[in-house]
């Protein structure tokens, strides 16, 4: 594309007539040192490995046999993740394993029942933690609107309507929650370890109130098209929540222009606007607390595959090293943030923490 910048992802096939045009290799604009490769059974091949109730004659059809993953280091000393995968006989992933020395690592097992949902999964022992198999009821107590899944850490049971809605809930602690719902299957009520909860909509079905055990702990205003404009969390004895506020705006498009947040008493306490976009709608420029980083032109800016490549913000952030002032974060793809300052730059491996995007 005539001013983009070339980056190309590329996706390789098998050739028409020499395979079934399965997908081989994937790469991304990173070049060679990002490249996953896949290979595949053949027809009749048997499986890597007779493991998880497959057994030789169980022909693996044609599926995914092995996946490489990017080399983490291109011609670096460590070498890319594998893992591989063996089919029962009709075709569904029982058992797979992973690692940079895939042919020493043990396989993570999966028994189906008749309709192909999982019964157990059986993981190997890994980090210094032993081995264990997680297993699946579909029907407790007779009743097939429970299930649970259990563990040697115990058993989590779930209990669902005829809709398929979750109304009841019991962990591992025995700790259990209820859900209700009204007749056009918004939640109405909750009842958890925490308390009570319950919950009222707008006419657009946005969340409007919220009260635990009878209190409410936050009450939203809305516009015309049901867009939140303003909220409270109102503080005891009559509230549940601790006095704050917010308000927020938007422009005709919908898209977010201010938002403030008051302490208790409403006196204000950060409140940062977006005060310029550019023609796709990415955010340019903005003030935070009433301070515009760069008054002279936009916070940030971007290359033209649409990625940040710089940022200036109001307050030095720690972990880039940058003076307090003049503080600009210059971001290089991919990977690495530079932060510079006059002549002076410093580089670490880590990435920014915009809130303003």
């Amino acid at each position: 594309m005539a001013g983009g910048l070339n980056l190309r992802t590329e996706t390789s096939y098998e050739a028409p007539g020499a395979g079934f045009l399965r997908r081989t290799s994937k790469r991304l604009p990173t070049g060679v040192d990002s490249q996953v490769a896949y290979t595949y059974y053949g027809a009749s091949e048997a499986p890597i490995s007779n493991t998880c109730g497959v057994t030789a004659g169980v022909g693996q059809g044609g599926l995914l046999k092995q996946v490489v993953e990017a080399d983490p280091d291109g011609a670096g000393p460590a070498t890319p993740i594998v893992r591989e995968f063996v089919y029962d006989v009709m075709g569904r992933q029982v058992g797979s394993r992973a690692g940079t020395n895939v042919t020493s690592e043990p396989w993570t097992c999966t028994t189906l029942d008749t309709r192909g949902r999982p019964v157990s999964v059986s993981y190997p022992a890994w980090g210094g933690q032993p081995a264990r198999t997680v297993t699946f009821s579909y029907v407790v107590g007779g009743d097939p609107l429970v299930s649970s899944v259990a563990d040697t850490a115990g058993t989590i049971t779930t209990t669902m309507d005829r809709l398929g809605r979750v109304v009841g809930y019991s962990d591992v602690w025995a700790k259990t929650s209820t859900a209700t719902y009204n007749q056009g299957g918004e939640l109405v009520a909750a009842s958890t370890p925490a308390g009570s909860y319950t919950y009222s909509y707008t006419a657009g079905l946005a969340v409007d109130t919220v009260t635990l055990n009878g209190k409410t702990i936050s009450d939203g205003v809305f516009d015309s098209l049901d867009r939140l404009t303003a909220v409270s969390y109102p503080a005891s004895p009559t509230g549940g929540g601790n006095g704050t506020s917010g308000v927020f705006s938007a422009d005709e498009w919908g898209r977010p222009v201010e938002t403030r947040w008051n302490q208790p008493g409403g006196t204000l306490l950060t409140a940062d606007r977006v005060t310029d976009r550019d023609l796709t709608g990415r955010v340019t420029d903005y003030m935070s607390d009433g301070i515009d980083p760069n008054p002279a032109g936009g916070n940030y800016t971007y290359d033209r595959a649409g990625r940040l490549t710089t940022a200036k913000s109001v307050q030095r952030d720690p972990r880039y090293g940058c003076p307090d002032s003049d503080h600009r974060l210059q971001l290089c793809w991919f990977g690495w943030v530079w932060c510079r300052h006059n002549s002076r730059s410093q580089r670490e491996p880590d990435r920014p923490d915009l809130h303003a995007l």
